[in-house]
């Protein structure tokens, strides 16, 4: 008996495994950022490894709150290996910038505070929910501008509950919101994310990752839209709560 198998049927089985090769690919990727590895390199390991990808991403350990959670509580120095534990009132020191610790907070608006004419500008979240905040000042020890929106931060709420964070300078008098600091310049600044009104009236602790690139060129982000801290050159997390 002889099968007769013709060209549109090879293609049309082509089509097929790309298809369901993509869609188990995606459901590891998905179980591989669930165990806190979001790099999109997993997809494309199950995608042309098969099921030798698909067991690679099993047999990774679950790393918890999402990546870097080894180094909750400390600052990484990928040269210098220096390790610390950050609270409010401490104060972060890399070579390129300096940021204080001032105060955290939760609040319906993020403000820039007051001008000389009584008018400020202020930052709402987009579904009413409050912010949950760290405020200081930031000074760019450096020699050229730096961009502090590319600061990567990620705020982890009793090592379960995930939000990207979003940094913004207060401009000097208070006139607007900056994002560029010039060399040795110093300004305020505030790190926020929205939360949920019952997430802030029942979490302990409060985890706040943040990564720097030393020229503030670019933040990469994840599918989730969550930092990828490996692509930073120094980690530091302070631990707050209420």
């Amino acid at each position: 008996m002889r099968m007769n198998i013709s060209g549109f049927d090879i293609l049309l089985i082509v089509i097929v495994y790309f298809v369901l090769a993509y869609i188990i690919a995606g459901w590891f990727s998905e179980v591989a950022s669930e165990k806190g590895y979001s790099s999109p390199k997993y997809f494309w390991i199950c995608f042309f490894m098969g099921l030798v990808g698909q067991l690679l991403v099993i047999a990774l350990p679950d790393c918890g709150c999402k990546r870097n959670t080894s180094t909750l509580g400390m600052v990484e120095n990928r040269t210098k290996d220096k390790a610390a534990t950050l609270e409010i009132g401490d104060k972060i020191e890399l070579d390129y910038c300096t940021l204080t610790l001032d105060d955290v907070g939760v609040d319906k608006e993020i403000r820039t505070g007051s001008s000389q004419y009584g008018a400020y500008f202020y930052q709402e979240s987009e579904n009413g929910d409050p912010f949950y905040y760290i405020h200081g000042t930031f000074k760019n020890t450096g020699n050229k501008t730096v961009d502090i929106q590319h600061i990567a931060v990620q705020f982890c709420f009793d090592d379960e509950h995930n939000y990207r964070g979003e940094v913004d300078g207060v401009s000097s008098g208070y006139t607007d919101f900056i994002t560029d600091v010039a060399p040795l310049s110093t300004v305020e600044y505030y790190i926020y994310t929205a939360v949920p009104q019952e997430l802030l009236d029942k979490f302990a602790i409060c985890q706040i990752q943040m990564g720097f690139t030393k020229d503030f060129d670019s933040l990469a982000l994840d599918e989730n839209n969550l930092p990828l801290f490996e692509y930073c050159d120094d980690i530091v997390t302070v631990k707050t709560g209420k």
